[in-house]
């Protein structure tokens, strides 16, 4: 079964507003010229018009909701009513926080940015891109990942050092996607 394609950001400004200070999505009320029957309409404008709309949390963390038998994420309707248009790749939640849809708090970026931002499990350090070596218990190394390449920062006689080497690290190569500790 082919996908169905995105209704336009148009649509979506008929259907629900748009709070960009607190990332919430609103249902508007509809006209009884989109129901079969004006009784429906009256029946869905009193359960959901002026009601926050997708509310669900799905298991990563994002708001999701339903139109039109599309099962769609809160923050990339946001985007586009506020744009006029579906954004190019992938959209960032700048904080971390994917359940955060302020608009001030989103933006757009590549698989790769996107990625920079993202939780990533730690290892024993609890510090991304720090690790104690297994050859040599005493010595922590620190690593980061540049445009796909993993690259050794060191070999450090601390963990803080090491630390300290991956922060910078991070600051040169990741910029505004750039998420030290």
């Amino acid at each position: 079964m082919a996908n169905k394609p995105l209704p336009s950001p148009e649509v979506f400004r008929q259907l629900m507003s748009y709070d960009p200070a607190t990332g919430k999505l609103f249902w508007k009320e509809r006209p009884a010229a989109w129901f079969k029957y004006p009784a429906q309409a009256e029946k869905w404008n009193r359960h959901y018009a002026n009601k926050e709309a997708f509310t669900p949390i799905n298991s990563r963390g994002y708001h999701t909701g339903t139109v039109k038998g599309k099962m769609l994420l809160a923050h990339r309707i946001a985007w586009a009513i506020t744009h006029g248009r579906w954004p190019d790749h992938f959209l960032d939640h700048i904080n971390g926080i994917r359940s955060d849809n302020r608009l001030c708090n989103l933006r757009e970026a590549t698989h790769a940015e996107n990625s920079r931002n993202s939780d990533v499990p730690m290892g024993e350090s609890g510090v991304r891109g720090v690790r104690q070596d297994k050859r040599w218990r005493k010595r922590w190394q620190a690593r980061i990942t540049v445009d796909g390449v993993a690259k050794s920062l060191g070999y450090y006689d601390t963990m803080e050092e090491a630390i300290a080497a991956r922060q910078a690290a991070v600051t040169k190569y990741h910029g505004e996607f750039a998420r030290t500790q």
